[in-house]
């Protein structure tokens, strides 16, 4: 099992150019998660953090991991440049599919909203197992 908090921290710390743009929080009670859980959540957090830097051009992002009784939320916000969420993604760029993809073979939710000018906050929510 992973420890998320450490995790994100290690991650934050270890990738190149994140360590002054990216600020982690967590609140609830922090449970181990299965590796799979946390590998996919790692997964979606650096394209969801790379996309927020390369298109976005961020210098701010805010990773918020909240731990509820029976689920696990994961937001990443950004003061990037933001995007129109309805129109079409130029071909040759997956992140967004990728991570909805991961989001959803975890049983989860995955959303993203922005608007140009605005940002962007993607948010995973995935449930805990039984």
């Amino acid at each position: 099992p992973g420890n998320v908090e450490s995790l994100c921290r290690y991650i934050i710390s270890r990738m190149p150019g994140w360590e002054d743009i990216v600020h982690f929080s967590s609140t609830g009670t922090e449970r181990p998660l299965a590796r799979t859980l946390s590998g996919a959540l790692l997964m979606i957090l650096q394209e969801a953090v790379a996309n927020a830097m390369r298109h976005g051009k961020a210098t701010q992002i805010d990773v918020s991991a909240h731990f509820e009784e029976d689920s696990f939320t994961m937001t990443v916000k950004d003061d990037g440049c933001g995007f129109d969420t309805a129109a079409p993604i130029p071909p040759g760029h997956f992140g967004i599919e990728s991570m909805r993809e991961r989001a959803v073979a975890l049983s989860g939710e995955f959303s993203i909203v922005s608007s140009p000018g605005n940002g962007s906050t993607v948010c995973v929510r995935v449930p805990f197992p039984h």
